[in-house]
C-alpha cells in the first residue's frame, strides 16, 4: 500500500451527525465574468498590464493571457471563500486543513483532505491518528519509527509512533477505525530495563508488553496531543 495514501480504503464509521464538503468549482461562470469585463472594457489594470507586457504588445495575445490569468484568479478566490465558509461550519475538533468533516461521536471527528488523505481527530486528547490503522504492514521497530518520522500526510510532517499509553487508549477506541490488526502495534517507548526492546500493544486482547526491536509489529502513526 502507498504510504502517502493509506486512507484510500476508507470504511464506514457509523452514523455521522455532521458533514461538510466543498463543492467543485465550475470554471464556466468565471469565463462569463471575464467576458463581461472585456465587453465593458472594465479590465483590471494590473493584470492587463502584465499580460500586455508578456505578449510583447500583441493585443490579441494579451487578451488570451488576461483571460487565463483572470479565470485562475477568480477560481482561486472562489475556492478560498468556500474554504473559509466551510471552516466556519467545521465541527469542534475538526482539522482546519481538511475539506470535509464527519462527526463520528462526541469524541472523534473524521477529516478528509483534498488529496484523499483521511485522519481522525481526538477531541479528548488533541491527538490525530491515521484513519487507516494499518498503513504499511509490519516493520521492525527502527523501521517503524523511521516510517513515521519521514511521513508527510494530510499536510503534516510531525508524525510519530504513539507512546504506550496512547496505544492503550486506542485499544478501547479501535472499533471505529478500519484495518485494525489482531496483533502487536509498536509504541515509541523503549524498555528501560532492556534497551534492545520496546513496548507494544496487542490489539487483539489489550495486553501491553515489550518485544525485541528486531521483531516486527504493526504501525499506527499519530501526531499532536501530549
Amino acid at each position: 500500500m502507498d504510504k502517502n495514501n493509506p486512507g484510500a480504503d476508507r470504511a464506514e464509521t457509523g452514523n455521522s451527525s455532521a458533514k461538510e464538503t466543498l463543492t467543485t468549482v465550475n470554471d464556466d461562470v468565471f469565463y462569463d465574468e471575464v467576458a463581461k469585463e472585456m465587453e465593458t472594457n472594465n479590465l483590471l489594470p494590473g493584470v492587463w498590464t502584465r499580460a500586455f507586457a508578456e505578449a510583447d504588445g500583441d493585443e490579441n495575445r494579451a487578451k488570451a493571457i488576461y483571460i487565463k490569468r483572470r479565470v485562475a484568479q477568480l477560481a482561486e478566490n472562489s475556492r478560498q471563500r468556500q474554504l473559509e465558509e466551510a471552516r466556519q461550519r467545521m465541527p469542534i475538533g475538526g482539522d482546519v486543513r481538511a475539506v470535509s468533516w464527519e462527526v463520528v461521536n462526541d469524541r472523534w471527528v473524521l477529516n478528509t483532505y483534498a488529496n484523499g488523505d483521511v485522519t481522525m481527530s481526538d477531541k479528548d486528547t488533541g491527538r490525530m491518528w491515521f484513519f487507516n490503522a494499518n498503513p504499511c504492514g509490519k516493520k521492525k521497530w527502527a523501521d517503524a519509527a523511521a516510517y513515521c518520522d519521514n511521513l508527510t500526510y494530510a499536510g503534516y510532517s510531525d508524525w510519530r509512533l504513539p507512546d504506550k499509553d496512547a496505544l492503550n487508549d486506542q485499544f478501547c477506541q479501535k472499533n471505529i477505525f478500519p484495518h485494525v490488526q489482531n496483533g502487536g502495534y509498536w509504541s515509541g517507548t523503549s524498555s528501560a530495563d532492556v534497551t534492545a526492546s520496546a513496548w507494544y500493544m496487542n490489539m487483539y486482547n489489550g495486553n501491553v508488553d515489550y518485544s525485541y526491536k528486531i521483531d516486527k509489529a504493526c504501525v499506527w502513526p499519530v501526531r499532536g496531543g501530549q
